[in-house]
């Protein structure tokens, strides 16, 4: 009898410490969905652009629309508080792939942005919903 016991309070305690686990990962879950005002430091400058994102679980959807037009968001991810994207930028027969990684806190996300020139900081901030 006391073993029994025991073991219905070792597997009550259990389920308790998953539940506790599971809602304060889901409290930390972030979700990147909106509109984002997003500025990188590159070496001709301070360029501006709007970012478009819709989060669906660990995926990343959305658009770039910048002073070159508008950009796909392709293979997006959100793994915790970390993101990652890439677009490509066409001009006329030329393309090149622009890879975004960087993390968000609250209404704000930094990182970097690689292509094959080199990598450039960006800042960026929630601007709608």
């Amino acid at each position: 009898m006391r073993r029994q016991t025991i073991t219905m309070v070792l597997a009550i305690l259990s389920i308790l410490t998953l539940s506790q686990k599971t809602a304060a990962q889901e409290s930390d879950a972030v979700d990147l969905t909106g509109d984002w005002e997003v500025s990188v430091e590159g070496p001709q400058g301070v360029r501006t652009m709007t970012v478009k994102l819709v989060q669906a679980g660990q995926e990343l959807l959305g658009v770039i629309e910048a002073q070159m037009g508008e950009m796909t968001i392709e293979d997006g991810s959100v793994d915790g508080n970390a993101f990652r994207f890439t677009v490509t930028v066409t001009r006329g027969a030329r393309s090149m792939a622009m890879t975004y990684v960087g993390t968000v806190e609250g209404d704000a996300m930094a990182g970097s942005v690689t292509n094959p020139r080199g990598e450039a900081p960006f800042t960026g901030k929630r601007t709608g919903g």
